[in-house]
């Protein structure tokens, strides 16, 4: 296993040493201070001294993988701050006495011997419970990823750890550790938390592990059903021959042609109902089903003699496609919890819905104090359903509380539910390797929706692909902020840059500034970044000029962190890579905008070095749907 760097900060040593004797991070005020470790009460029983400790670590019998990782990131990460190896138990034998000495992880006996308890409406997936019962630890939550939370948040306490990137965290070294005092809940502004796919897919050289070590909680990991599922569910290659009338549009012959279910058939509503538990049936542990309308915008507007046809509905409740979806997914949620309650009492799922295209607008007015409320009772939501907010056409280059039509609909949906989710698009989807900022409304979005009293939020950010313009800092940054919204952005992306990039640190944040700089002029005077699907690569934004000043800075980032050749190869292949990977803009950059002003051989040496690095560091589109290949063959023709 390859090993990870770190700042160690060390109680008996003067200066910050690390594996291999290498600097990472300068002295120890480089690190960011440990505001619980002040409030933290000790008791004077030793956890460990000189190398060794007298703990266990005690795990469910019957663990989870998140159970089973949390322990072993205990195991190691202790190990490396005290020297002492916890050994890791199961809780079969094991019960709890005020003299023993445990760390419990998760839903074990222990857990249960101690009397802590932790509720769904309390905790949710992410909430965090430490306490401390007599000699013993319990680390825990409502679910394993919250007890998974737990064991980082002792070792913030203990330890002052912080994972930053691949490879690179903090961790504060002591030869010899109390036992805290602790009756802790840490429970996140946001229970779902994402951020693009890179971090849980190991062929664009992501590592789920190191998603769970930045708390991005995935809501779609133990699912029925997933995404636009509606024609899965009831699909026009089965039904549409017999029930031509269950789908849209009308009097269609080729399943390849419909576009979206009928939602008021009864018909195709109770086949609809069989099919979802089927699926529930099928996968007894998920607790989440999509009811997702087709990804196109359209909706079906079909009418009739008996005013019962969805474009009657829709008119009947002032509304126009959300109000089909929203009277559908409550009489089929409604179906199935009932029969939940039957036939698998006290399972808990929650069943997704799009406000997406023809679905974006909710059904709702003004009252006479000006507060936004249904059109009619029947069109509040099943409080299982979760709405997911994605308005594909918004302007990003406001905060949702600075644009008039983006707040007014967040308002609106409010007044229908308190399950929204929001689906945002922090990202340049045409051409995935030039910079979106993010940055300037990152913060200011999870802001207000928490005020809303919402805690899901999906950053789709770059699918299929690892990205530049500093993608991975806003990862970082906004995994802080969707667990506390109150933290300050642009501390976060200082300290993110300082310890991800050592020595070049001061070079990369240049880069970083002035890139930014550039961007906020062309919001200004481009209207740059406003759409998902917009343009961004024009040699009028990113002239030649500008692309070498940028080089510049990059080449100096290398040159300080060229003596690591000689001292540490495997530090310095670290910092090659990240600064490697923000130099992938400038090169493409350069290749998208600028072949002409290079020689025969040095554009062939530009797209070879180009080509190479995107192969190693898993750039593999160069757009949202299209191959990195496809671009670098055309500027090979050029």
């Amino acid at each position: 296993m390859k090993k990870l760097y770190k700042v160690l900060c060390s109680t008996f040593l003067c200066a910050i040493t690390v594996l291999s004797g290498c600097n990472v991070g300068g002295t120890s005020s480089d690190l960011i201070p440990n505001e619980n470790e002040s409030s933290v009460k000790y008791t004077n029983t030793v956890l460990a001294e000189n190398g060794k400790s007298d703990y266990t670590i005690v795990i469910p019998e019957t663990s989870s993988k998140y159970e089973k990782f949390a322990a072993n990131e205990l195991q190691t990460l202790f190990a490396e701050a005290t020297g002492a190896k916890l050994p890791i138990a199961s809780d079969e034998n094991v019960s709890y006495s005020k003299d023993a000495k445990y760390i419990s992880i998760s839903d074990t006996t222990l857990q249960e011997e101690c009397g802590v308890v932790t509720t769904w409406e309390e905790y949710k997936t992410s909430g965090v419970r430490i306490v401390t019962k007599g000699n013993s630890l319990i680390l825990t939550g409502y679910s394993d990823k919250g007890a998974l939370y737990a064991v980082y948040d002792l070792l913030n306490i203990l330890f002052n750890y912080n994972y930053y990137e691949l490879d690179i965290y903090t961790l504060a070294q002591k030869q010899k550790v109390m036992l805290p005092d602790l009756d802790w809940k840490n429970i996140p502004d946001f229970d779902v938390r994402s951020f693009g796919d890179i971090l849980f897919t190991p062929q664009y050289g992501g590592k789920e592990e190191d998603a769970w070590r930045l708390r991005y909680n995935e809501d779609e990991e133990e699912v029925a059903i997933g995404g636009h599922s509606n024609d899965v569910i009831v699909s026009p290659k089965k039904y549409l021959s017999e029930h031509p009338d269950w789908f849209y549009p009308k009097n269609c012959t080729e399943p390849s042609k419909v576009t979206q279910l009928c939602h008021t058939n009864e018909e195709m509503t109770a086949e609809y109902i069989k099919n979802l538990k089927e699926y529930l049936i099928a996968s007894p542990k998920a607790t989440i089903a999509w009811m997702g309308q087709v990804d196109v915008n359209v909706w079906c507007d079909c009418t009739n003699e008996e005013g019962t046809g969805c474009k009657d509905i829709m008119n009947k409740y002032n509304g126009k496609g959300a109000v089909t979806q929203i009277l559908f997914a409550n009489k089929v949620v409604k179906e199935i919890n009932e029969w939940m309650a039957t036939e698998y009492p006290g399972r808990r799922v929650e069943f997704y819905i799009y406000a997406y295209h023809a679905t974006i607008d909710p059904p709702v007015h003004k009252d006479e104090n000006g507060n936004y409320v249904p059109n009619d009772p029947c069109l509040k939501l099943d409080p299982s359903i979760v709405v997911r907010y994605a308005d594909i056409y918004a302007n990003r280059n406001y905060s949702f509380a600075d644009n008039a039509s983006v707040k007014a609909n967040l308002d609106a949906w409010t007044a229908l539910t308190k399950n929204l989710s929001i689906h945002d698009y922090p990202q340049d989807a045409s051409n995935v390797c030039l910079p979106y900022d993010g940055l300037h409304t990152h913060a200011d979005n999870l802001r207000y929706v928490y005020s809303l009293g919402h805690s899901n939020y999906k950053m789709q950010g770059v699918y299929g692909t690892r990205s530049s313009g500093f993608y991975n800092l806003r990862i970082y940054v906004c995994s802080k902020l969707m667990w506390d919204t109150t933290l300050d952005s642009m501390e976060l992306a200082y300290d993110y840059i300082e310890k991800v990039y050592g020595e070049a640190a001061p070079y990369m944040k240049e880069l970083f500034d002035e890139e930014r700089s550039r961007m906020a002029y062309l919001r200004k005077a481009y209207n740059y970044g406003n759409m998902v699907l917009g343009n961004s690569k024009s040699a009028e934004y990113w002239p030649r000029s500008l692309l070498l000043r940028y080089q510049e800075i990059v080449d100096k980032a290398y040159e300080a962190i060229d003596y690591l050749k000689y001292v540490d190869a495997e530090l310095y292949e670290i910092y090659f890579r990240n600064i490697k990977i923000e130099e992938m803009f400038i090169a493409y950059a350069n290749c998208s905008l600028h072949l002409m002003n290079y020689s025969k051989d040095e554009k062939k040496k530009l797209i070879d070095d180009f080509e190479y690095y995107a192969g190693l560091y898993h750039f593999t589109r160069y757009s949202e749907s299209a191959s990195m290949s496809i671009v670098i063959n055309q500027w090979r023709l050029q």
